[in-house]
């Protein structure tokens, strides 16, 4: 039964009409592909397909030695395919189903079928048994290149430092930030750098100078170099035979390269933002790495009793979140304390920072010297002690710090199954309870000196039920259930509730002397939306987001599985599934960057032009759409 048609104006300006009957759900990234049997499909069967790959423009040419992935749920594991001279590939022996299909090569932009734009979502494939699917057209974007040349303040080239392309990315935060980007190159022995398969996009580019491997330099003002002058000329020849004159020379202060931005600032807030379009090459991007003085880092670790504690790792971090336009992946200089408990961190650039110690309290032991504590090489193994300082760092070094252990912190919880027609996993003792941090606050884990992530050991479940992660840091966490056939089961994680709060949702905060019970729940109810998406003439549409977000605004947020947007099949359906219950708003946009379904004020903008939706738990809603101009 049909309830209502509601003509729409979108934001974008196109005309939507909407057929309802009861319901829809979405996410934008990636197109659509149908929810997971619990029984695999075969892996292979009786349908084909095949076709070319070629340049996005108006004389499209062949793009050969591409590589051609198809992926779905019916292919264990996907398919692979090279591109010959003519550009063209082919897909034999595939089963029915929906599936993906992509292409890359270097200096090209990977592409998906269906694509209307560089980083867009395609359009998912359905084939049916037997079916010959041919002259498929894929289309690859060639990348935008960004090039200059990078020197020192004397405006000598600077060979062998790292240059990257760093994605300036607007919402969802107020201002832009810097996000981490795989674009980098070095500089040759003219100082040139030419980075290139750029997404279009807006970038801001970045020297990053490793630190001196002998040290930090000394640069001396000219203050400092009067007062050298003056102890030279005060200094008294030495009588033959006696000790040698003690130098009275005041030493410069600690000077070292600094990350910088293009024009030339060490500031991201103040960097150039450089916006690249596919196949754009922007050149003259010139500019110079400055050096700025640094600061050393001091002080002890020592245990609840004030006795030192010996080897272990001493981090320095960002103290905040990053600020608006400030990098979200810093690097994170350490040190290993002495036998004394001590730690010094040299060559630190002015900034304010959080210094993090922890180590495994059964690593916790007495020596002749006092307590001691081996190499962390198994530090997520027993409870963790911890322990942390903020500081700002001004250029002038910081002595004396002390940072004392204290226990890690315990999350607890049980997992329920709530079901109607499905029966619980006979044995709950394969499944894992993982927490990881979405901020660098607090106990990060690094690799190759990168934050990471907060890490924390996942917590096996016992046959009740029951779990505990009794090493837990301060942090706000993002948690998830893997392990014990789950998937493919018919079981989906609704809610993982802790403090009237679904973490799900919200995330677990975990706060000093804090912790937190949860109660994980699964169940067999599974509410979501489908339909159809039509043209006025009856025809099936595929080019069109439908997007469905949560009518209460604390829902909106980056990743959160309350907003979420699709592409249509080929044939026109899309469906939403796993939505958890609520109301939602329905609305269609005819192009739209992913990224912007993470923006409240982009969400904010659909409103007007949005049908509301209840959608029950267990409910599975269909709202057929049509679409008009």
């Amino acid at each position: 039964m049909r309830a209502r048609v509601a003509v729409l104006t979108l934001a974008c300006g196109a005309m939507v009409w909407f057929t309802a009957a009861p319901g829809s759900r979405l996410r934008a990234s990636t197109p659509q592909t149908p929810a997971r049997d619990a029984t695999f499909q075969p892996t292979s069967g009786t349908a084909s397909l095949s076709g070319v790959v070629v340049t996005d423009g108006d004389t499209p040419t062949p793009v050969r030695r591409a590589i051609v992935t198809l992926s779905g749920d019916g292919l264990r594991p996907s398919r692979g395919a090279i591109t010959d001279d003519d550009g063209r590939f082919a897909f034999e022996r595939l089963p029915a189903g929906r599936f993906i299909l992509t292409a890359a090569r270097p200096a090209f932009i990977t592409s998906a079928y269906g694509a209307k734009r560089p980083n867009r979502p395609g359009t998912a494939i359905t084939l049916s048994d037997g079916q010959a699917l041919a002259d498929l057209t894929l289309r690859l974007w060639r990348g935008g290149v960004l090039a200059g040349t990078l020197r020192d303040e004397f405006g000598r080239p600077v060979a062998g430092v790292p240059v990257e392309a760093v994605r300036a990315v607007t919402p969802p935060f107020p201002t832009p930030t810097l996000t981490l980007s795989n674009n980098g190159v070095t500089t040759d022995d003219a100082g040139e750098f030419r980075i290139f398969g750029l997404e279009p996009g807006t970038y801001v580019v970045r020297a990053s100078p490793s630190a001196p491997q002998t040290g930090t330099m000394g640069a001396p003002s000219e203050a400092d170099v009067d007062r050298m002058l003056d102890a030279l000329q005060r200094r008294a020849p030495a009588p033959i035979g006696s000790a040698p004159v003690q130098n009275d020379v005041p030493d410069p202060p600690a000077v070292d390269f600094a990350p910088s931005y293009h024009p030339g600032t060490p500031r991201a807030a103040q960097a150039t933002r450089v916006t690249v379009v596919a196949g754009q090459t922007v050149t003259g991007l010139d500019f110079s790495i400055q050096r700025i003085a640094t600061a050393t880092v001091e002080g002890r670790v020592i245990d609840d009793q004030g006795r030192p504690v010996v080897g272990i790792g001493v981090q320095l971090m960002p103290g905040a979140p990053p600020g608006p336009f400030e990098p979200r992946v810093p690097r994170a200089p350490s040190a290993t304390t002495d036998r004394e408990g001590a730690f010094s961190i040299s060559s630190i650039p002015p900034g304010e920072y959080r210094l993090f110690a922890r180590a495994a309290e059964r690593q916790l032991g007495l020596t002749e010297e006092g307590p001691a504590v081996t190499r962390m090489s198994s530090a997520m193994q027993g409870n963790l002690l911890w322990a942390y300082q903020d500081l700002a760092v001004t250029g002038n070094d910081v002595p004396g710090l002390v940072l004392r252990l204290q226990p890690a912190l315990r999350v607890a919880g049980r997992v329920v199954f709530d079901g109607q027609t499905l029966t619980p996993p006979e044995d709950l003792t394969s499944l894992r309870v993982v927490l990881r941090a979405d901020s660098v606050v607090g106990g990060a884990g690094f690799i190759n000196g990168v934050v990471q992530g907060n890490i924390v050991a996942p917590a096996s479940v016992a046959a009740d039920g029951t779990f505990e992660l009794p090493s837990v840091l301060p942090d706000t966490y993002r948690l998830s259930v893997t392990g014990g056939g789950l998937d493919g089961s018919g079981w989906w994680l609704a809610s993982a509730t802790a403090g009237g709060r679904d973490a799900l949702d919200f995330g677990l905060p975990i706060t000093p002397g804090g912790g937190a019970d949860v109660v994980i729940t699964f169940t067999d109810r599974h509410s979501g939306i489908s339909g159809t998406l039509q043209t006025a003439s009856g025809d099936p549409a595929s080019n069109v987001f439908v997007v469905a977000f949560a009518a209460d605004r604390t829902f909106w947020g980056p990743g959160s599985r309350r907003v979420q947007a699709v592409r249509p099949d080929v044939d026109g359906h899309y469906a939403i599934a796993d939505l958890p219950p609520g109301d939602y708003l329905l609305g269609a946009l005819s192009d739209v960057d992913p990224e912007q379904f993470d923006d409240p004020a982009f969400l904010d903008q659909l409103v007007p032009a949005s049908i509301r939706l209840p959608v029950a738990a267990g409910e599975q809603k269909v709202q057929d759409l049509r679409v008009g101009g």
